[in-house]
């Protein structure tokens, strides 16, 4: 929410988009803001995948691991308070991508 009392939602977010052994790659979330349920969407990503969730004071909400190339993964964010949380994901034990999102 703005200072002036409006907001706007963004219903999908790209976050990588690259070739790999010709594929394309892709992970997003989406909505952002989310309020029940936020999905991650992983397309043609090797690898084994750890996703953690981080509230604003670094603490890990949720830690998920994932070996599929293509998923969608859902994750119940209906518990968490109102503010700005931090996806992380590492492929292979090495940092891949940090995406921010609402709730």
């Amino acid at each position: 929410m703005d200072i002036n009392g409006k907001s706007s939602y963004s219903s999908l977010v790209n976050v990588t988009c690259e070739i790999r052994n010709n594929a394309i790659t892709s992970v997003s979330i989406f909505p952002n803001p989310a309020h029940d349920f936020l999905t991650l969407s992983i397309k043609n990503l090797a690898g084994n995948k750890n996703v953690m969730i981080y509230n604003a004071i670094a603490q890990e909400m949720i830690h998920y691991t994932i070996s599929d190339e293509t998923i969608d993964q859902q994750f119940n964010v209906s518990t968490f308070a109102k503010g700005i949380y931090i996806l992380r994901i590492d492929i292979n034990n090495k940092l891949y991508n940090i995406i921010k999102f609402v709730i």
